[in-house]
């Protein structure tokens, strides 16, 4: 018999759940997929963001799924996991605006200042040379994130949208391209 607060098909999802029966979790997404998807979309504004949240919700729940109390309500407990996914990446996305801020601006402050068009030709292909460099050190995917961020001028949406990742993806992988760079930077420019 289900406890208070939770429907009898909670309760026996949840029992399945702790079993390891993956038809279980099939059901559990069948049943509240797009419900979770439309949460998430409230939050990010992107659909492919939103489902993306919505499938790591339920790898959550599967991963979670013996420490799931037999009275948990299934569709509060997805919906608590989906927001605070949600959430994270609003914070995350803003934390890496931010840290591309910094750095753009951090760049401008210490690389030496072109006092006629020849030295500013020179100076760009160093820093591209430099690009390069940090490049050749980085993961296959970090580099190329980097490379079509400072190269092609795309910015994190675009490329996100290009490789068919998640945004919040190319600001981590953007992210930790940008700090080795900036280590370089302030390695060639005291």
């Amino acid at each position: 018999m289900p406890l208070p607060n939770t429907t009898a098909r909670d309760a026996a999802w949840i029992a399945r759940l702790r079993i390891d029966d993956e038809r279980a979790l099939r059901e559990i997404m069948e049943a509240y997929f797009d419900d979770i998807a439309e949460l998430a979309w409230q939050y990010v504004r992107s659909p492919d963001v939103a489902r993306d949240i919505a499938q790591e919700t339920f790898i959550r729940c599967w991963d979670h799924r013996h420490r799931l109390r037999a009275d948990t309500a299934l569709r509060p407990y997805l919906s608590r996991v989906a927001r605070n996914r949600a959430l994270d990446l609003l914070r995350e996305d803003a934390r890496a605006a931010n840290l591309e801020q910094q750095i753009m601006a951090e760049y401008a402050a210490s690389a030496p200042q072109a006092d006629n068009d020849g030295m500013a030709r020179l100076e760009a292909d160093e820093c591209r040379l430099l690009i390069r460099q940090v490049a050749a050190t980085l993961t296959p995917r970090v580099r190329e994130i980097l490379l079509l961020y400072f190269e092609q001028a795309l910015d994190p949406t675009e490329i996100a949208s290009m490789l068919q990742v998640a945004p919040s993806t190319v600001y981590t992988q953007l992210r930790k391209g940008l700090r080795v760079y900036v280590q370089a930077l302030r390695g060639r420019w005291p």
